[in-house]
């Protein structure tokens, strides 16, 4: 079965990525998420909802 095992090495020369905050959601639905991750107590969630107030994404915003 070891033969059978192949290895690959890959190198990137480019990565491309979206950011998605629920900017597709309704008004209602961000800013229902916004205000949760706002009033959680987990620190990851209020740095979430602190970028995306920052970047105006996802918050329920114009």
């Amino acid at each position: 079965m070891l033969p059978g095992i192949v290895g690959l090495k890959v190198e990137l020369s480019n990565i491309e990525g979206k950011l998605k905050l629920g900017q597709l959601r309704k008004k209602e639905d961000q800013v229902g998420v916004y205000n949760a991750l706002t009033q959680s107590s987990n620190l990851q969630d209020q740095a979430l909802a602190h970028y995306m107030k920052k970047i105006n994404s996802g918050t329920g915003g114009t």
